[in-house]
């Protein structure tokens, strides 16, 4: 195989990987809540299990040998030899962490010191042993894990010097992890016949890799089955071959299966073995109390079994493997699992890499304001009577923006995925804090699975780790008996949250912490020079002043705060996505930090409106109403703010036209559309035209110009203008000169 498709296959294992980790670090927090069933601890086990399978396609032996041991444990656990408790779980969040950081090592082409797994591959190996955790030497232990495991978390994206192990480390450190294990163990002789499937080469897999990595299991050589077609009848996508593998080793059959369960979907995997009785009385597991069918029964009759290549074998019972079932089946029984699934009946997924979606977002954009061109000639055609054919020709259009919406929605389902992505790497940081910061503290996520644009996903990370890192160092107490004092639980509470308003997504962190101590933000600034001794704030724009560039309370600088750059990259990472962010602090009780953003970066519905001689467009999503304006229902305050009565209740009338910054000759206006501003209620904007509803594709203003208060974006119209979209929380801050967009339009 060339590098390419290594380079692949690679790219591949660590994009699984990923989505592995997020699950198993979601079944690990929900044993430590205590909501887990079996069934979470069997799926954490068969994450570890996929991981440790195809590193040992690749030969990553730090992954291969850690994961080995993790998944001792995790078999212990769901076979319930072992009751987690407390402690036994911090060491298995901690090890999903190591997991994670050997994985991006892996990923980085680098390896981690030895010295900092060796304590938490230590503990878990006193869990396989049967050890105590609550020993006063595994307390002292898990005590040093926990602090090097923050050094190591704060340091891995460094990366390490050293190179990967030799090809042999991998069977070393299996072997040494099987004789902590099973130190009874004996050498034996094996035959793993491995027969491919069909869609063996079309799923990924290669042969030759799990020849190579079978090496470290105690494979000894290599005996093939079956012929080659002819070349005119030859097909590269199957394979008409087969293998029998030989082993010679000490590993159990359990283990074996383990290791060939990542192919048992795709191929037909046989254990033969001439000690078929003590296969029988060690390997084979306690029979589930439930009837189960014959098909799944997971010894074969020696008669069942297929002619071997060797001269004894047809006297050998086989042990088969076949379908999804394999290797857990083999390790746990399904009397946990259920009865394996049928492949024919899963349901089937496609991995497409983004830049191609984003491909055909672009080019469904622009279909729209191809349309929109097509829209506006028939416009004027029928204007201009253009009979039947006219007509004939605005059913076609009409047909064809029914199906382009339809087209655009399915495009975007496909770029939409659930935060939860992003969420689950969120328990860790805030374990990692807690340790450093020695706090106790506990994250609840909500709304994981609320749906946004991939492109918005991929930029939430870094905000959100520096959002949380404030709420740990400078929300939450400082020590337990300051929260006690407070009257509030020892362990502190860190809410993050998300939902669905509108074509936006609000994502919320908050902490029932101090709150924001504005005496000291206050002094600070004065300090720093941002705002003069007379100046005169409320308590909001006090507790904005967090977010400018350098601002910070801390008192000295440490790894977590104090340069004043944490805050300051949330804002700007936020507002570069077309979003916002807002801050709430009530002192004593907490702080709550909210961020708005859109739900997608490519297409929306628009309300186009006319101010003065530009087109604008305002997002369908936040319109109300349109409404006539009556003279009477205005109503004008002393400090010169105008009201519009409208059922009883009265609504901010901003004039759209003095906010832009453009001269109004007279006062005769009468439309005007209501708005819903997300954070400030319902305003009332005074237009002079409205022209109505269309499907608009987002142009960033910022990447092509530069960021323009009041405006989130552009779009290009059906006759070739181009038109603003207006951000209107933001022009509700705008003091009537137009800014930035009065210098643009000028």
């Amino acid at each position: 195989m060339d590098d390419d498709d290594d380079f692949d296959f690679q790219a591949l294992f660590f994009e699984e990987c990923h989505e592995l980790l997020g699950t198993l670090q979601e079944h690990l927090n929900q044993l430590v809540d205590g909501t887990a069933d079996d069934e979470t601890v069997h799926a954490a086990f068969r994450a570890v299990h996929s991981v440790k399978g195809g590193a040992a396609a690749f030969g990553f032996d730090q992954l291969i040998s850690f994961a080995h041991i993790f998944e001792t444990v995790m078999d212990l656990i769901r076979s319930d030899q072992l009751e987690p408790t407390d402690e036994i779980n911090q060491i298995l969040l901690r090890s999903g962490d190591m997991m994670e950081v050997l994985i991006e090592s892996a990923q980085n082409g680098t390896t981690v010191d030895e010295d900092r797994i060796a304590v938490l591959r230590d503990e878990l190996e006193h869990l396989a042993n049967g050890d105590s955790a609550g020993s006063d030497a595994g307390a002292d232990e898990a005590k040093d894990a926990s602090k090097a495991e923050v050094e190591l978390f704060s340091e891995a994206s460094d990366g390490e010097a050293a190179e990967s192990g030799a090809e042999d480390g991998v069977a070393a450190a299996a072997s040494d992890d099987a004789g902590d294990a099973a130190p009874e163990a004996t050498t034996r002789e094996l035959v793993v016949r491995f027969t491919p499937e069909k869609d063996f080469l079309t799923s990924g897999h290669d042969p030759l890799r799990l020849i190579h990595a079978a090496k470290s299991l105690g494979l000894t050589s290599v005996e093939m089955n079956g012929t080659l077609p002819a070349l005119d009848e030859f097909d590269y996508t199957e394979i008409t071959l087969g293998w029998d593998l030989n082993f010679n080793t000490d590993r159990t059959l359990e283990e074996l299966e383990e290791f060939f369960d990542i192919y048992s979907s795709t191929s037909t995997i046989e254990f033969v073995t001439d000690d078929a009785e003590e296969i029988v009385a060690e390997e084979v597991p306690a029979q589930p109390a439930e009837e189960e069918k014959p098909a799944e029964t997971p010894l074969a009759k020696p008669a069942d079994a297929p002619t071997p290549a060797k001269a004894n074998a047809p006297s050998t019972p086989a042990r088969r493997a076949t379908g999804s079932g394999g290797g857990a089946s083999g390790s746990g029984g399904n009397s946990a699992d259920g009865p394996p699934k049928q492949r024919g009946g899963a349901s089937k997924s496609l991995r497409v890499e983004l830049p191609r979606i984003d491909r055909l977002v672009n080019l469904v954009g622009e279909m729209l304001i191809t349309q929109a061109g097509i829209a506006q000639k028939l416009i004027e055609i029928q204007g201009n009577d253009g009979g039947e054919d006219g007509m004939e020709m605005g059913h076609n259009v009409d047909a064809m923006s029914r199906q382009l919406r339809e087209l655009q929605e399915s495009v975007m389902a496909i770029r939409a995925q659930p935060v939860k992505s992003v969420f689950s790497r969120m328990p860790r940081v805030v374990r990692d804090l807690a340790d450093k910061l020695g706090k106790e503290a506990k994250l609840e996520l909500e709304g994981e699975h609320t749906e946004v644009d991939a492109t918005v996903i991929e930029e939430l990370s870094e905000p959100l780790t520096h959002m949380l890192r404030n709420s740990m160092d400078h929300g939450l107490e400082a020590t337990v008996e300051d929260r006690i004092t407070a009257g509030k639980p020892r362990v502190g509470h860190i809410k993050l949250s998300a939902e669905h308003r509108g074509e936006r997504v609000i994502i919320t962190i908050e902490d029932d912490g101090r709150g924001v101590n504005r005496e000291k933000v206050l002094a600070k600034a004065r300090d720093n020079g941002l705002i003069s001794a007379e100046d005169s704030l409320s308590p909001e724009e006090i507790d904005m002043l967090i977010f400018h560039p350098g601002f910070s309370t801390a008192d000295e600088v440490s790894s977590v705060s104090g340069r004043g750059v944490g805050m300051d990259v949330v804002k700007k990472k936020i507002v570069s996505l077309g979003g916002r962010c807002a801050l709430e602090s009530t002192p004593g009780k907490g702080t709550k930090f909210e961020i708005t953003l859109p739900l997608t970066l490519a297409v929306m519905d628009g309300m186009t409106i006319v101010v003065g001689a530009q087109k604008f467009i305002l997002p369908l999503s936040s319109v109300v109403e349109a409404l006539h304006i009556d003279q009477s229902a205005r109503k004008r305050l002393p400090s010169g703010e105008t009201l519009l009565e409208r059922r009883g209740e009265f609504l901010r009338l901003i004039d759209l036209r003095t906010v832009l910054g453009q001269q109004r000759q007279d006062n005769d206006v009468d439309m005007a559309i209501v708005v819903d501003t997300e954070t400030s209620g319902l305003v009332a904007l005074i237009v002079d035209e409205l022209i109505g509803q269309r499907q608009i594709v987002l142009k960033s203003l910022e990447a092509n110009f530069r960021r323009v208060e009041g405006i989130s974006g552009a779009t290009i119209l059906g006759d070739g203008q181009v038109a603003l979209i207006l951000d209107v929380p933001s022009l509700l801050n705008m003091n009537g000169s137009g800014g930035p967009y009065s210098e643009m339009m000028h």
